[in-house]
């Protein structure tokens, strides 16, 4: 009699034990609604276009797909209905986006920094992503690529960029950060429209230029819309990369 007591006991504990495991089971979220650009880039390179149902109104080449499927919604953060109508239950979107308080009202949120960028802050926005979904492992294949080209690529060069928010990926890169009138043994313009903001004869008389290093960055919208997104770091460390001699 103690004998069957003490199975009973152990059946009991085993589906007590059952049920609380299950309910602790984290539910993957099925419909993303994303308002940021690197978000959109971050969930693209995890494989999980399938899951996006709203998207940021402002497209880049890319990511055309999300934008040509009639199914996908485009969206405003200033209007909380054009998310609400998506039914997400995920949201992404950029840190420092003024409409917080109200977007996370309608389901959980995760904010992707998109300053001030390097290659630990891309992995950090990744990562945030990629533990919700299972996957961890994409991103560090990629990282562990980018770090190694990073590292093939060091070097020790004064380097001015047009766009300040970027010094911290140069800084990867082992540059050291300059102003223009420090005369720089490398410009990079982010994009041509940047050049209207400096004296062009420091540009044209700096050590950069004389030694053919004044480099205008090929793709510059990616740089401006999606930096902070894994595909996004990818492009723009080619950028610099086929620069460097």
């Amino acid at each position: 009699m103690k004998f069957l007591s003490i199975v009973s006991m152990l059946i009991i504990g085993t589906i007590f034990f059952a049920a609380c495991s299950k309910s602790e089971q984290k539910i993957e979220p099925k419909r993303i609604a994303i308002l940021s650009t690197a978000g959109l880039d971050i969930v693209d390179s995890l494989g999980l276009s399938d899951k996006v149902v709203g998207v940021p109104k402002e497209s880049i080449d890319y990511l055309e797909k999300f934008y040509s499927d009639e199914k996908i919604l485009k969206l405003d953060s200033e209007d909380s209905s054009s998310i609400i109508k998506c039914q997400p239950d995920l949201i992404i979107l950029d840190v420092g986006n003024s409409n917080l308080e109200s977007i996370k009202k309608i389901a959980p949120v995760i904010s992707i920094q998109t300053r001030n960028i390097n290659l630990k802050i891309v992995e950090s926005n990744a990562r945030a992503i990629a533990e919700i979904f299972g996957r961890e492992k994409i991103v560090e294949d990629l990282i562990s690529k980018y770090r190694q080209r990073i590292d093939e690529s060091k070097r020790p060069d004064r380097v001015f960029i047009s766009r300040e928010i970027f010094t911290p990926m140069l800084a990867d890169f082992g540059f050291e950060s300059v102003k223009l009138d420090e005369n720089p043994d490398y410009i990079f313009i982010v994009d041509r429209s940047d050049t209207l903001q400096f004296d062009f004869n420091l540009i044209k008389n700096s050590r950069a230029a004389q030694m053919n290093r004044v480099i205008y960055i090929d793709h510059s919208s990616t740089w401006i819309q999606a930096t902070g997104g894994l595909h996004a770091f990818d492009v723009m460390l080619q950028d610099i990369e086929r620069n460097l001699y």
